[in-house]
């Protein structure tokens, strides 16, 4: 179900968000975590696109309930549910481009 390879994907987009929101876009280390979270979700999505969706505090992988994935990073989800966000796509190659607006908007911009 790769639930190892989603959980590391949230926890670069958790540090990038954490990072954007306290130094902004254009800090260096902001840049390296979102250079760390688009290599996470290219290990999650290596053969196609996968779609990461947020309902009720647990995420999904494509329609597969992550459980372990979902009570690890309930904090996380929540916030994401909270700046409106109910679903991802991931399309290979991620760029740390692709997800810099996404983390903009985690941050509250």
């Amino acid at each position: 179900m790769r639930e190892r390879e989603t959980a590391g994907l949230l926890t670069a987009l958790r540090r990038a968000a954490t990072l954007h929101r306290l130094y902004g876009g254009g800090h260096p280390l902001t840049t390296v975590a979102l250079a760390d979270a688009a290599r996470s979700a290219d290990d999650l999505a290596p053969d196609g696109p996968v779609q990461l969706t947020v309902v009720d505090e647990s995420v999904y992988l494509d329609r597969n309930l992550l459980p372990m994935a979902s009570l690890a990073h309930g904090a996380f989800l929540r916030t994401m549910q909270e700046r409106g966000v109910q679903s991802l796509t991931l399309i290979p190659p991620v760029s740390p481009e692709d997800l810099a607006a996404f983390t903009a908007t985690l941050a509250g911009e």
